[in-house]
């Protein structure tokens, strides 16, 4: 037979302890290449995987990180707008009473300013 022709096998022979005859399985040469191609394929695209895995867990922790942030933000933006509200209602009260307290003297209320 021609050795161009001939397809090339890769053999693994088995032989038991306990038994007296031993088998061999013979697999196609192409076929290990193409398993052992597909095995490094899948092991860099687990690779690939396990790294975006790792980048995307450290922005998570960046993004939680600002969410804290934003948030202590947020409560004390809150808080100014409260006493800010507290101060414009006490300044409504001291025009009113200027206003009453210039009634009573006899005197013309004072004009607001722009």
């Amino acid at each position: 037979m021609n050795e161009k022709n001939k397809e090339k096998h890769f053999t693994v022979i088995v032989a038991p302890h306990d038994e007296d005859g031993s088998f061999s399985i013979r697999i196609p040469l192409w076929l290990c290449q193409l398993t052992c191609l597909l095995l490094l394929i899948f092991f860099f695209g687990l690779l690939s995987l396990l790294y975006q895995y790792r980048e995307l867990s450290a922005v998570d922790r960046d993004n939680s990180y600002l969410k804290e942030i934003h948030r202590a933000q947020q409560n004390k933006i809150d808080e100014i707008e409260h006493e800010t509200a507290q101060l414009f209602n006490k300044m409504h009260e001291i025009e009113g009473m200027t206003e009453k307290v210039a009634e009573n003297l006899g005197l013309e209320p004072p004009q607001e300013e722009k």
